[in-house]
């Protein structure tokens, strides 16, 4: 989960000038860049493991990805998005729009060859489309505490609008704005009483989860905005108030939240949105990418995302597009797989062939890899962490005051590429965003940033650690996700 910067695009088709195509629209979210030391986390030595932080993004793997029922409850959400039934099949839309390249755009021109006449540049270089609209520019923020640990950016709520901050996350599907009278809520807040469309549907709800974080509140509907890309009546959970919560806790995402406890913003960002599947919604609210895919507002019914590393500036969401600018090569894409959690898509998850070390064969075997941009490190089962880790010399489960899960290798060790296969490919990672830091001030071992950690239907979850190495493109209309090297 880490932050970005907003540039919303106003583009025309792949092919033609038509005036439907027009209403059509893409956003990008460049991502700028601060310190973690403008946040509340953790002050520590630079070259040592932080532990608290990693343990506690470790418990709330265990707590998130708990086993799914797959229920006719969780088939109705998929639906709501198309209104067909069947279950995978309820997840595409019923037109289907090429992916759309904001580096790529066509020069519309009439029948003598001239251009057309509502197609003016932008101040980004690309051709504006359209009914004008300006550039919007936002800042969104990579946390970057020796590693990059949160993308967030900002979102406008309320009319007229109210902008806070929100974390990014693939790996969740639910909206969290906090109001004014959360007290110990990260700023900006919304002050749902100057906003004219504000209702709340007085839903009441409560969640506990088996790391003690937990929820409690009302489901509420505002209008929100995006880089320019808005949605009427979106679904959200309002926070009133809040207890100490670890940073990124599943259980503040969870729902509208007058309550929530053991430790949510602590972080730089006031919330959280969720671009998962309406079948993960605890809040039961259709996500606000899926709203925009439903009210055909986008460009292409995709997104994607460019994660820079140690704070640098870059790093964008592109929503309804991709961004050539930001990769090399050819995207190549792997479909999605709903077997795993019983035929109901909760996640953005593929098959994979596992991981390897120095090109050997996948020592962890098989995984259900979960693509999730609000999760920073990897995490697989502990048998497949063992199985991988005995490939890479010298290491070894990691001491009890690292925590459970983790392994160490040298800290001058050089170490040969660790890779996730996909399909026949190899998606090899860089090895500065798998050192973690040292055990222990003056250790001469290092911790290593896949994790083992069991979680329900045996899924991998694949964070930040890997998206940083390989653009990352989710489709929505084929039903994908694929990855083309980052620039």
């Amino acid at each position: 989960m880490l932050p970005l910067t907003v540039s919303a695009l106003l583009l025309a088709s792949l092919a033609t000038c038509s005036p439907i195509d027009r209403d059509r629209t893409a956003a990008i979210l460049s991502f700028d860049s601060t310190s973690s030391s403008d946040s509340l986390l953790v002050a520590r030595d630079p070259k040592v493991f932080n532990a608290p932080l990693w343990q506690a993004e470790k418990n709330q793997i265990a707590a998130q990805y708990s086993t799914k029922t797959g229920g006719a409850e969780d088939q109705a959400k998929n639906e709501k998005v198309s209104g067909r039934t069947g279950r995978f099949s309820s997840l595409a839309p019923q037109h289907f729009i090429e992916e759309f390249d904001v580096r790529k755009q066509p020069v519309c021109k009439d029948g003598r060859g001239k251009k057309c006449p509502h197609g003016k540049p932008g101040k980004s270089g690309h051709r504006q489309h359209g009914p004008a609209k300006k550039d919007a520019k936002e800042p969104m923020i990579d946390v970057f505490d020796t590693i990059d640990e949160l993308y967030y950016g900002k979102l406008s709520v309320g009319t007229p609008g109210q902008v806070t901050s929100v974390q990014f996350d693939t790996g969740s599907s639910d909206l969290v704005v906090p109001t004014i009278a959360c007290k110990n809520c990260t700023a900006p807040l919304f002050n749902p009483k100057k906003s004219k469309t504000f209702k709340s549907s007085k839903n009441p709800f409560e969640i506990h989860y088996e790391d003690k974080s937990g929820a409690t509140g009302m489901i509420s509907h505002d209008t929100v905005t995006v880089a320019g890309l808005t949605v009427k009546k979106q679904g959200f959970g309002c926070a009133f108030n809040r207890l100490p919560l670890n940073v990124g806790s599943p259980a503040f995402c969870a729902r509208a939240i007058n309550k929530v406890t053991n430790g949510f913003g602590d972080g730089p960002n006031s919330g959280l949105i969720g671009l998962g599947f309406p079948a993960n919604a605890a809040s039961k609210e259709l996500p606000f990418f899926m709203n925009l895919v439903k009210q055909k507002a986008l460009k292409s019914n995709i997104f994607s995302m460019y994660m820079s590393r140690s704070g640098k500036e870059g790093s964008e969401l592109c929503i309804g597009c991709v961004d050539s600018a930001k990769f090399s090569g050819k995207i190549e894409y792997y479909p999605l797989n709903p077997k795993a959690t019983k035929n109901i898509q909760y996640y953005w998850n593929i098959k994979s062939g596992g991981f390897s070390y120095n090109g050997k064969k996948p020592a962890t075997g098989p995984l259900e890899a979960v693509i999730d941009s609000g999760t920073s490190l990897i995490y697989v089962s502990v048998a497949a962490a063992k199985a991988l880790y005995a490939q890479i010399p010298n290491s070894a489960p990691a001491p009890k005051e690292v925590g459970d899960g983790f392994f160490t290798f040298p800290c001058n060790a050089t170490l040969a590429p660790i890779s996730l296969q996909f399909g026949s490919k190899q998606y090899a990672m860089d090895s500065r965003d798998f050192n973690l830091g040292q055990a222990t001030t003056g250790s001469d071992l290092c911790v290593g940033g896949i994790i083992g950690q069991d979680t329900g239907d045996h899924l991998a979850i694949i964070g930040d650690e890997f998206m940083k190495s390989w653009y990352s493109v989710f489709d929505y209309s084929k039903c994908r996700v694929g990855f083309a090297k980052a620039k």
